[in-house]
């Protein structure tokens, strides 16, 4: 099949929306379509940012733990690379993210630039990541503010 053709052209398109909407959910905290950005039985690995994760709904709930106590940030996913084969695909982002936490100790603000590793798989609602793996490529700053965070969301 070309990569070129109509469906692979529908497909391409349809995993970068989906990529640019999963930023965007973080970015504006709208939980709903974080929830579709995920397939249930999802696995995520943060590369030491994070706890590795099983469920869509998991991996969902500790990013909203992350991101709801923050001020603001901001996530820029570029440089889209996929691989379609039929009802499944791979594809790497490159991100920058920008995080502030006001009151964080050592700081408020933490930057970090990564490459999402994902397993994409087209569900009867769209396509949807199946496996995630960051690979860190660099941070500044505070990089605290995610257990901070955290610790914000659970009370502590």
């Amino acid at each position: 099949m070309s990569r070129y053709d109509a469906q692979a052209l529908s497909d391409r398109q349809e995993i970068v929306d989906l990529l640019v909407d999963y930023a965007y959910a973080l970015d504006t905290k709208d939980w709903e379509l974080l929830s579709r950005s995920f397939t249930e039985d999802a696995e995520a690995d943060y590369a030491g940012l994070g706890p590795k994760l099983t469920g869509g709904a998991a991996i969902c709930a500790d990013l909203r733990a992350i991101v709801e106590p923050l001020q603001t940030c901001s996530h820029i996913v570029s440089n889209h690379r996929i691989a379609l084969d039929g009802d499944a695909a791979s594809s790497t982002t490159h991100l920058i993210a920008q995080h502030v936490l006001d009151g964080a100790v050592g700081g408020p603000i933490f930057h970090v630039a990564l490459v999402y590793h994902d397993h994409l798989r087209r569900t009867d609602q769209g396509w949807r990541i199946a496996a995630r793996r960051l690979e860190l490529l660099w941070t500044d700053g505070n990089a605290s503010i995610a257990e901070q965070a955290r610790a914000r969301a659970a009370g502590g």
